[in-house]
């Protein structure tokens, strides 16, 4: 028997272990663990900024309440953007969680965790969505826990972190259930996902310089070092440090590992361009000098 009749005979079996086994997997795992309802779809429409943590913010945030551009404009923010003054100035709509070290004592960015969480719990004093993604259940109630927020005005919405498998054609209407959604490499994705998930037709995404794979070193311990540049951060601050494994709340991340997480990131955001068409949406990369080549660009 040659080569040709073999596949011929094997294509029918090659699809059903590709697409079909996978998809199946992943709808017994929908079906069997506990899933969340995402309670803003198609809730909002118009404009949104999401302003992510890249160093480039640093010029945009004195233009977020005099330029034009973000006239009837919501804001998607992240992580530590509670710090800044300009947060209470701009009253952001929505807030997203992602990163394990807000969930235990991560001792390099313990103050400035502390701090944002009284702001939330003691300032906000306007409706916000918080958004709360990790990948276990555990992690989600560890935040709540971490964090003791009970701001009224704050209303908390547990994503479901669970990535598509299976048949390609699918994966968007399956992203638009809000069960599943494309794997977080960033806290960005989780940003652009809810921007697209929520309805809004217009997003501009700003500080997703993304380039961090340009300050890596490796020191004579092994440990893999990065600049930690952040908008919120002073110029001082922006040292070549090890890169602390937030997972396991010990260690410094393997390179393999640091590549596999920027990897998910980058892929992230090409399927999220892909759902953004399926959602007649349109993002635009505000951000100079990006390293993202998945959505159009600001000229």
């Amino acid at each position: 028997m040659n080569n040709l009749k073999v596949k011929n005979i094997l294509r029918p079996y090659y699809h059903f272990f590709k697409y079909f086994v996978p998809f199946l997997t992943f709808n017994l795992k929908l079906l069997f663990r506990k899933s969340y309802k995402i309670e803003t779809k198609n809730c909002f429409n118009g404009k949104v900024a999401v302003l992510a943590n890249g160093p480039s913010l640093t010029k945009v945030i004195p233009s977020l309440t005099i330029d034009s551009n973000f006239n009837n404009c919501d804001f998607i923010v992240m992580n530590l953007f509670a710090l800044d003054s300009v947060f209470k100035l701009i009253q952001p709509k929505h807030y997203c969680f992602s990163d394990p070290m807000f969930y235990q004592d991560y001792e390099s960015r313990l103050k400035d965790i502390k701090r944002t969480f009284e702001i939330l719990e003691n300032e906000v004093d306007w409706k916000m969505y918080v958004y709360i993604s990790f990948p276990t259940k555990r992690e989600n109630k560890l935040f709540f826990e971490y964090s003791k927020l009970k701001n009224l005005n704050l209303k908390f919405i547990i994503t479901n972190r669970i990535d598509f498998s299976g048949y390609e054609s699918l994966r968007n209407k399956y992203y638009d259930t809000g069960y599943c959604m494309p794997r977080i490499g960033n806290v960005s994705n989780l940003a652009i996902y809810l921007a697209i998930f929520n309805g809004y037709k217009d997003i501009n995404v700003y500080g997703v310089d993304h380039d961090f794979f340009l300050s890596w070193a490796v020191n004579e311990k092994n440990e893999v070092c990065a600049k930690e540049m952040h908008f919120y951060q002073d110029s001082d601050d922006v040292l070549l440090k090890p890169v602390i494994d937030t997972v396991k709340g010990f260690g410094t991340l393997k390179i393999k590992t640091h590549l596999w997480i920027l990897s998910v990131m980058f892929d992230s955001h090409d399927k999220l361009q892909d759902y953004a068409l399926y959602k007649k949406a349109k993002i635009i990369n505000m951000t100079e000098g990006s390293m993202i080549d998945s959505y159009k660009r600001f000229k």
